[in-house]
């Protein structure tokens, strides 16, 4: 593992045996690392269960931060916007109950994880 650590900087490749190499190719990655271009299992090591225990607390976290109410910078008002305050907030809603819908009905933790896959 010290090699695999050390290749950016020495340049020495370590060996892989041939028998982690066939792991791999027939099981795939880790679901931690995120190669979405490659087969993957639900690791439940150490670092699989830190992984989805610290996804989950981001989610919240970031759910939690979120200000659900719409302020705008005052520098980005324009002269006559009051007019369209209620139609941008009744958007605004109907468009917080179809993401929170979606959340639902896909067992997401927040909203970042729909647009993130």
């Amino acid at each position: 593992q010290s090699l695999a650590v050390d290749f950016p900087k020495t340049g020495v490749a370590p060996k892989i045996p041939k028998e982690a190499n066939e792991l791999v190719r027939r099981h795939g990655r880790p679901h931690f690392m995120e190669k979405t271009d490659m087969l993957s299992y639900l690791s439940r090591q150490s670092l699989g269960l830190l992984y989805d225990v610290v996804s989950t607390v981001a989610c919240t976290v970031a759910f939690a931060r979120t200000d659900r109410e719409f302020s705008a910078d005052g520098l980005m008002y324009v002269k006559g916007r009051e007019t369209f305050d209620d139609e941008a907030s009744q958007l605004y809603n109907a468009y917080e109950r179809e993401v929170q819908s979606l959340m639902l009905r896909f067992g997401l933790q927040c909203e970042a994880e729909m647009v993130m896959g």
